[in-house]
């Protein structure tokens, strides 16, 4: 599973990678190669910045003469809407707590004030404590999330290397269910995810174990150091 690069944060259109994130996933698309990653299958979200992120390694395959892998788009795969949780649970937050009213005016002018106001209103979603008749809940996410990864391994088994290119939601729901992990820990692991980073897990037709989480190093040793993001 690969979350996808560094969205627009703080534009009009935030489904779409910002510069930096074009720059993630083409050096993304190149260690992918280097290590010999044939993808018999490659699942996207629907969302632009999936797709965004994955073009950058079709084009290599392209360009090196490789059969492209099936392509299948699955909105299973999606990441919650955040701005809508955000805009549904942080009012009622206010109530509780108006000394909140500072961050939420900064909101996209302050990544420090979105972060604190993000962090609020997911957790409190997460927690089922807080709900809104307009947002699906927290565990409708988590079972649409399992719903497309149980899927492919009732389609795949264990004979196929599949790429999913996603968000770090649905990365951290899968995690969640494999390590059994708390709501608020689940949500606080996807905090962690940075982009353009690939966690790999390994699976049979019943049976899914996690591998290895949040890889990002070829990002690290490339020239810009400030290509590992987060937001």
């Amino acid at each position: 599973m690969i979350r996808h690069g560094q969205a627009s944060f703080g534009t009009g259109n935030y489904d779409k990678l910002s510069e930096r994130g074009i720059v993630q996933s083409r050096v993304l698309a190149e260690h992918l190669l280097k290590i010999n990653s044939g993808f018999t299958k490659i699942i996207t979200g629907t969302m632009s910045r999936h797709k965004e992120t994955l073009d950058p390694l079709l084009s290599l395959y392209k360009e090196k003469g490789m059969s492209l892998p099936d392509i299948n788009i699955m909105n299973e795969f999606n990441e919650y809407d955040f701005l809508g949780i955000i805009s549904e649970i942080f009012p009622l937050l206010l109530k509780e707590d108006n000394a909140l009213n500072k961050d939420m005016s900064k909101l996209f002018e302050d990544k420090k004030a979105f972060q604190q106001v993000f962090e609020k209103a997911i957790l409190g979603w997460a927690s089922g404590n807080y709900n809104s008749s307009r947002l699906p809940k927290w565990e409708d996410f988590i079972v649409r999330v399992t719903n497309g990864i149980n899927t492919i391994m009732k389609s795949y088994g264990s004979s196929a290397n599949i790429a999913v290119f996603t968000s770090g939601g649905p990365i951290a729901g899968v995690i969640r269910n494999v390590l059994q992990l708390s709501e608020e820990n689940a949500v606080r692991l996807s905090w962690q995810i940075a982009n353009a980073s690939v966690t790999r897990f390994k699976f049979t037709f019943d049976r899914i174990t996690l591998s290895t989480f949040n890889e990002y190093s070829c990002l690290e040793s490339y020239k810009d150091e400030n290509l590992v993001t987060y937001r």
